[in-house]
């Protein structure tokens, strides 16, 4: 019995070593015990399954599946009751690295006659090698995540170059068309899956990140646009991000040659936000059609133009107040996008109304400027907008 243990053990650790994945896996344990086997995820979800003969119903595997989350708190194996399975299955967790409630369960039904010492052996050898395959996914996963997070931020930030920016995208499966999606929700980076296997439902190839942009952080992916309406795209990655995640705000850019991706992204966090104060009446996903005012920022490709414009208007706020610049110019910007309501602006940056009186009248003395006055209030606008755009 040990040597026949010893044997199995050997191929299900090839099998790791190979990355041949839980299916093969699976296959390999039911042949082994002669049975049907199924890999549970920690929510009840279908990791893998695999019979040697024959198949479980449907019906006793959401049997089975409900009793694995009754016991997901004890985390102790137990002997499935479904009259389908019972008196020839058992189900054994598989433990999370840092301890809590089971990342799976493996579960091994005999075609006939119980369990006997070899296939509870078996089933021991299982476990450890399934969670084996599960932390070089998680491994492999996080490290995909941590080139796409890379790549989008160059692509983003505009540090590449577009030669290497293409090559850089070429393994996601980004071509000559490439649109950028954002979502506005809570966490983006727990959403990062949602939104992986949204786009991969609709077959679209995709590098998906979070991306900070001024003080908020949002769900970016750079997708491939060929023959894809990125505004469809966003619509249902919305939809199953909703679904997973709650309220979601989106937004998509126009299709363009990926060296423009900084400026796609632009167009469609800058579409975010001029929705955002439409009190309901937003479209579901905005695009380049709802840009307004930030048509006129996005058509100048001159950086340094932006820049020198910021400097202008912005500068003597950095400038002239070393220590507390940066605070003048957050409650200047919550000033302007509560359209002067005292109240909303001070909650927005955490201070008393008086306080963001008393900063307003700081950014018009160093400014030389009148708050009062509408030109002046369009002009701070449009300066810290640029702003965004130029870094």
């Amino acid at each position: 019995m040990l040597q026949r243990g010893i044997a199995v053990q050997r191929r299900l650790e090839r099998l790791v070593l190979e990355e041949r994945g839980l299916e093969e896996i699976v296959a390999t344990i039911a042949s082994a015990v002669g049975g049907t086997v199924a890999i549970l995820g920690g929510r009840g979800e279908r990791l893998a399954g695999r019979g040697f003969r024959r198949e479980l119903s449907a019906e006793a595997v959401n049997a089975i599946r409900e009793e694995a989350l009754r016991h997901t708190a004890d985390g102790h194996p137990f002997v499935p009751s479904h009259p389908a399975v019972a008196g020839r299955a058992l189900a054994h967790p598989v433990i999370s690295p840092g301890g809590g409630p089971p990342q799976a369960w493996v579960v091994i039904v005999r075609d006939s006659g119980g369990l006997g010492d070899f296939e509870r052996l078996i089933l021991q050898q299982a476990v450890a090698v399934v969670a084996l395959e599960l932390m070089r996914r998680r491994v492999a996963r996080e490290t995909e995540r941590r080139l796409a997070g890379d790549v989008l931020a160059g692509a983003l930030g505009g540090r590449l170059e577009p030669s290497e920016l293409r090559r850089r995208l070429e393994p996601f499966g980004i071509g000559d068309e490439a649109a950028v999606l954002v979502f506005d929700l809570d966490d983006p980076a727990a959403a990062e899956a949602t939104l992986e296997r949204a786009l991969a439902a609709d077959a679209c190839p995709a590098v998906v990140a979070p991306h900070a942009s001024g003080r908020r952080e949002l769900l970016c992916a750079v997708v491939d646009a060929a023959d894809r309406d990125p505004v469809d795209l966003a619509a249902d990655a919305r939809k199953a991000l909703i679904k997973d995640r709650g309220a979601v705000r989106a937004a998509a850019s126009r299709p363009a040659p990926p060296e423009n991706l900084r400026h796609s992204f632009h167009e469609a966090r800058c579409a975010l936000e001029a929705t955002a104060i439409n009190n309901g009446s937003a479209p579901e996903v905005a695009s380049w059609r709802d840009l307004g005012a930030f048509t006129l920022l996005l058509s100048i490709q001159d950086d340094e133009a932006l820049k020198l414009y910021c400097d202008s208007v912005l500068g003597p706020i950095e400038g002239g107040d070393e220590e507390y610049g940066g605070e003048l110019l957050r409650s200047l910007e919550a000033f302007i996008e509560q359209n002067g309501q005292w109240e909303k602006a001070a909650r927005q940056v955490y201070c008393h109304r008086h306080t963001l009186r008393y900063r307003m009248r700081k950014v018009e003395e160093l400014t030389g400027r009148d708050l009062s006055r509408a030109h002046d209030r369009i002009e701070f606008w449009l300066a810290i907008r640029a702003r965004e755009l130029a870094t």
